[in-house]
Parts: C-alpha cells; sequence; structure tokens
C-alpha cells in the first residue's frame, strides 16, 4: 500500500503537461475558492433574512460536509469505473444544478436537500484534483506545489465575500453568479481531463487500513478543518465577547486569512528541504503557542494581530504539509483512497468542531475558544512527534 516516491512524476509526465495542468488546477481552485467564499456567506444571510434561527441556519451550513462526507468514499470507485471525463461532467451538474435551483425553493428542507447535492457532487472533483497533483508532482517540489495549492483555494475563499458584498444579496441573481463561477472553475479540469487517466485505479483498498497505517496525516486533517471552520465561525464572537468594536472583531478574522495566504509556500519550502515530519512539529508547535499566546494580549491590538497572523499561517500549513506526506507515502490506487479518506477527516472536523468549540465557550468564557484550538494542536504536536520516534525506532530495528 505504501509507496516510496521518488522523482517518478518527473521521468513518466512531461514538464510542460505537468506545468499546463498544475496552471489550470490552480486556475480552478481560485474559482471554486471564489464561488463558494462567497455562496456560504449568502446562503446563511438569506436564511437569516428569512427569520431562521442560529441553529437551522449552523445545521443547513454542516450538511454540505455530510455531503462530502458519504460521497467521499464512492469517487474513487465512481471515478475508476467511468473515468475523469464523465465522473467531472455529472457531478458538476449535480452541484452546480443544485446552486441554480435554490432561488426557486422556499421551503428550508428543499435547501437542506440542495446543500447536501452540492456537497456530494463537490467530493470527486476536491479528491480527483488532489491526487492527480501529488501523482504528477516531483517529491522535491511537492512540499511547495501544495502550498500553492491550498494558496489559490484560500485566496478565492478571501474574493469571495467581496464579491458578495459587490453585486449583493438579494434575489436570484447572486446564485446564478455563483452557479457561472464554477462553470468556469469546472472548465480547465475538462479541458485537461484526458490525462487524469494516469492515475491507476486498480486493486482495493480498505479506508480503515489507509487511516491505521498513517494517523500522522489524517490527524492533520482533522485538525486542519477544525481551525478552519472555527477560526471562521467563532472568532469574530470571541473578539466581541472580550469587548472589541464589531470592526476589529472582523479585522482580527482577515489577518488570521493574511497569514494563511503569506506564509504557505514559505512553510512548504521548509518541509521540502528539511522533512514534513519535523515541519509539522513545528506548526503544532507555533500554533499551540499561538493559540494560548493570543489569549494573554488581548490588552495589546497590534502584538494580538502578529501573533494571529503567525497563527493563522502555521496552523493552516498542516493541510498542506499534509497532502504533501501523503503523496509521499502512498501511489495509484492508494492514494486516490487515502484522499478520500483525507478529505472525510477534514469535512468530519467541520461538522463537530465549531459545536465543540461553542460548548466550551459557553462553560468556561471567551478563551473556552482559545483552550480549545490550542487543545488540539497541541495534543496533535504530542502525536505527530511520538510517531517521529516511533517510525525512527522501528526502521532502526529494521
Amino acid at each position: 500500500m505504501e509507496s516510496s516516491l521518488s522523482d517518478r512524476a518527473e521521468l513518466d509526465f512531461p514538464l510542460m503537461r505537468r506545468n499546463t495542468c498544475l496552471g489550470a488546477v490552480f486556475t480552478s481552485n481560485f474559482a471554486f475558492g471564489l464561488a463558494f467564499g462567497g455562496l456560504s456567506p449568502l446562503i446563511s444571510l438569506t436564511l437569516e433574512s428569512r427569520g431562521f434561527a442560529e441553529a437551522l441556519i449552523g445545521l443547513n451550513s454542516a450538511i454540505g460536509a455530510v455531503g462530502v462526507v458519504c460521497f467521499a468514499p464512492l469517487a474513487p470507485k465512481i471515478f475508476a469505473r467511468y473515468g475523469a471525463g464523465v465522473s467531472l461532467s455529472v457531478c458538476s451538474v449535480l452541484f452546480i444544478g443544485a446552486i441554480a435551483l435554490f432561488p426557486w425553493f422556499d421551503s428550508y428542507y428543499a435547501w437542506m436537500v440542495l446543500r447536501f447535492g452540492i456537497g456530494a457532487g463537490i467530493a470527486m472533483p476536491w479528491i480527483l484534483t488532489e491526487t492527480w497533483i501529488n501523482q504528477i508532482t516531483t517529491q522535491k517540489l511537492r512540499g511547495r506545489i501544495m502550498a500553492i495549492h491550498a494558496t489559490t483555494i484560500a485566496a478565492g475563499f478571501t474574493v469571495g465575500p467581496i464579491m458578495l458584498a459587490v453585486i449583493g444579496t438579494e434575489g436570484s441573481s447572486p446564485f446564478y453568479f455563483c452557479a457561472l463561477v464554477l462553470i468556469g472553475a469546472m472548465s480547465p479540469l475538462l479541458f485537461i481531463q484526458r490525462w487524469f487517466s494516469r492515475i491507476p485505479t486498480h486493486g482495493k483498498v480498505r479506508l480503515s487500513g489507509i487511516l491505521l497505517l498513517a494517523p500522522t496525516i489524517f490527524a492533520a486533517a482533522f485538525v486542519a478543518g477544525a481551525l478552519d471552520t472555527t477560526v471562521f465561525s467563532l472568532l469574530p464572537v470571541w473578539g466581541l465577547r472580550i469587548g472589541l468594536p464589531e470592526a476589529q472583531a472582523v479585522t482580527m478574522l482577515s489577518v488570521f486569512i493574511a497569514g494563511n495566504l503569506l506564509l504557505q509556500v514559505p512553510i512548504g519550502w521548509l518541509g521540502d528541504r528539511y522533512g514534513r515530519r519535523r515541519a509539522m512539529i513545528l506548526c503544532g508547535c507555533v500554533a499551540t503557542l499561538g493559540a494560548f499566546g493570543t489569549s494573554q494580549l488581548t490588552s495589546h491590538w497590534y502584538p494580538m494581530l502578529s501573533v494571529m497572523f503567525i497563527w493563522g499561517g502555521f496552523g493552516w500549513a498542516l493541510y498542506s504539509l499534509a497532502l504533501a506526506m501523503m503523496g509521499e507515502r502512498f501511489n495509484g490506487g492508494a492514494l486516490a483512497a487515502a484522499n478520500a479518506a483525507f478529505v472525510m477527516a477534514f469535512e468530519i472536523a467541520n461538522i463537530t468542531a465549531p459545536p465543540s468549540a461553542g460548548y466550551i465557550m459557553d462553560k468556561m468564557g471567551p478563551n473556552g475558544l482559545l483552550a480549545f484550538m490550542g487543545g488540539i494542536t497541541l495534543l496533535f504536536t504530542i502525536l505527530v512527534t511520538a510517531r517521529g520516534f516511533w517510525q525512527r525506532d522501528k526502521d532502526e530495528a529494521g
């Protein structure tokens, strides 16, 4: 199941074609981030304007992640049977069609079904593109390429809310605009889909075996998913509860995202240069210190923002580092199955982390949020360090 990938991709895939494909995927990433960065707040704001409670709005958001989790295990099998072109086309019709149907229904339950359809449809391009990037990327550049991959998505998510502010949230137009952007996002993937067939998918691979073989990778996916949704959902709330004005509470989130955008590639280079496990340990330590350090800087605005910038970059880098480590460990059908498990871990965290953090905030006060985020990164750091020692002892014994 494991693969000792060297620079096989450099030998098997011509440089010009690889660069063309990576450029197409990164362009698609930005468009996906742009559409979903606008769509998520659009749906929430529309539900809020119709008088739905916060719990129901949160449930609607979570059902999209449930769709991804339910469909992700099937994605490698569907791709193996029908190929990239058919799989991507059918899935794009599913999630783009679901978005276009939102204005046609007023029922909350209909919107739940459509949100589930979006999650189910997006699982295929998500898993397929990440698997394929890993398959064609050389070992010495894998960390940086995965960092660029994460950065282009994050850039789209950053611009998405700005786009929504420009076009507005009233009527059906914003939904149709998001659907059109997603048609544009799928176009580069369909253009290069003939090369996706290079991903071997033969053989039966159990997800349980994948999870047991590489717990560090999937723990990193879970932590990244937990930080992602928890920060977006609750960091502004934390700012308000400690007495900051609303503008400053929103500014904190922007600074956190800026760290994610600007530090991914340098951290990816560190992983390529000094080892991805070491880079993960560094990220875990910095993210832990960032969470607990922020709680001590609430009266010092600019030092707190500086810590949040670093925290955001190193915390989210766990996602791209874990993807790079996955490409180092797996190949072929095992890589596709591993990516499906990776996406499931990320989305399960999306579902479970925000309510858990909210509960701790209710019990401990505002700083319960920082205790939660610092706690999960601390546990992760302990795990990845212990696994490193275990792996070293295993190699020496072998």
